[in-house]
């Protein structure tokens, strides 16, 4: 039968806490992304990455927008450009920062993979047309 020697727990414990330490300022990048937007009206069945949705939840970039065949939704984004999705349609967000004070750095790519939609312009477009 074998024994630890005095004070080897405590010093496997001191090497598990300084790992530990090491890693928890890097735990913010696997964190969930910066919400960019919210689903301010959903109507019918609306999916987000397959998931029902309801009014008021977050977007964020790599989303896929789902309306079902009674479904209808409005997307309004950070800097406030706003997309209608109608009913059967499928929208993919691709790409999107926005930065008040850095305009050149603002950047929206979205993809219609089927159905219909309306888009209206918001603060990105205006500061950086």
């Amino acid at each position: 039968m074998r024994f630890s020697k005095p004070g080897q727990n405590a010093r496997f414990a001191l090497i598990g806490a300084l790992l530990l330490l090491s890693i928890l300022p890097n735990l913010g990048a696997w964190a969930a992304p910066e919400a960019i937007g919210r689903l301010t009206e959903a109507r019918g069945v609306v999916e987000l990455n397959g998931t029902v949705a309801t009014t008021g939840a977050e977007l964020r970039l790599g989303m896929r927008v789902i309306t079902g065949v009674d479904g209808r939704a409005v997307l309004t984004f950070a800097d406030g450009q706003t997309v209608l999705l109608v009913p059967n349609s499928v929208f993919w967000i691709k790409d999107y920062r926005y930065a008040r004070n850095q305009p050149r750095e603002n950047r929206s790519g979205t993809e219609l993979l089927k159905g219909g939609m309306r888009f209206i312009s918001g603060t990105m477009a205006k500061e950086t047309p």
